[in-house]
């Protein structure tokens, strides 16, 4: 005679947005939840929150290691791109969701970044600039700059097809009241910010932004730059803080961490699940 054992099922823990978001069914259905939706439509027009949700699951589903990052964090990033009227659109668009481990909470989270197309249209949108040109230098340009109290940038390109390879990259701005900035970035020092917040990996081949279209990459950060003491609007202000911010996210060490910038991203989180848990930290391993 055999004996038939049931188990009982298996009580679910509530969602409070900490989970992990895999598979991306379980991401999908946090972010179409009637009352995200309903909390994102009051930032935005009801298409545009769910164009934002549609666009972040589109990134997850593309990059395991951000469908890896806990749902809280990922609809954090959807809040500020709402916040900004950006698109969410991948690293060469206007902003993008990066997966890197929080070393204070040891768990993947996704960082909001803006990108260069982002920071253009935040300047032009401040109607306080007439332009906001970034450009790459190459060795066979003419160039030449100085800082200081008479500030000048030559920049000549070498009309040859061949230009070289590049040397530096530079952002200016140029306001509509008269005056004008620039921030200038050689090769070297952008590779030195690359391997300091986005180091390649070590283990499998290097598919990120960096490595298909580094100077794209390099001017968003030239271009970051100069966006932080830029007068500008509320808006452009707050993307600069969230790139310093998602940059210093993934440091091992923090002394150095900028300050989180403010968002009502906090505020829907709060009122959609409350408090945030503290996830348990990874177990060390034996030496």
């Amino acid at each position: 005679m055999t004996t038939q054992v049931t188990t009982a099922p298996q009580q679910r823990a509530p969602n409070n947005g900490t989970q992990l978001a895999q598979p991306a069914d379980a991401l999908k259905n946090y972010l179409k939840a009637p009352t995200i939706v309903a909390e994102l439509a009051k930032m935005l027009p009801e298409a545009h929150a769910r164009r934002l949700i549609q666009q972040a699951l589109s990134l997850a589903i593309q990059d395991d290691k951000l469908l890896g990052c806990t749902q809280r964090s990922i609809l954090a990033g959807i809040v500020k791109a709402a916040e900004l009227n950006l698109e969410l659109s991948g690293p060469l668009g206007q902003c993008y969701l990066i997966p890197r481990k929080n070393w204070k909470t040891k768990v993947m989270e996704a960082t909001f970044q803006v990108g260069y197309k982002g920071l253009l249209v935040l300047a032009f949108r401040s109607n306080m600039v007439n332009d906001f040109p970034i450009h790459a230098v190459y060795a066979k340009d003419i160039f030449d700059y100085q800082y200081g109290l008479h500030k000048t940038l030559i920049h000549k390109p070498c009309r040859d097809a061949d230009r070289g390879e590049a040397i530096a990259y530079y952002a200016c701005v140029s306001f509509r009241q008269g005056g004008s900035d620039f921030e200038v970035m050689t090769k070297p020092q952008v590779e030195a910010h690359r391997l300091k917040y986005s180091p390649p990996p070590a283990d499998r081949q290097d598919r990120s932004a960096w490595a298909t279209n580094f100077d794209e990459m390099a001017g968003k950060t030239v271009a970051t730059k100069l966006a932080k003491r830029c007068p500008l609007s509320v808006e452009f202000q707050a993307a600069a803080s969230y790139n310093e911010y998602g940059d210093t996210l993934g440091l091992r060490s923090h002394l150095a961490e900028a300050e989180v910038p403010p968002s009502r991203s906090d505020q829907i989180l709060e009122a959609l699940a409350g408090p945030a848990e503290q996830p348990e930290p990874e177990p060390t391993p034996a030496e």
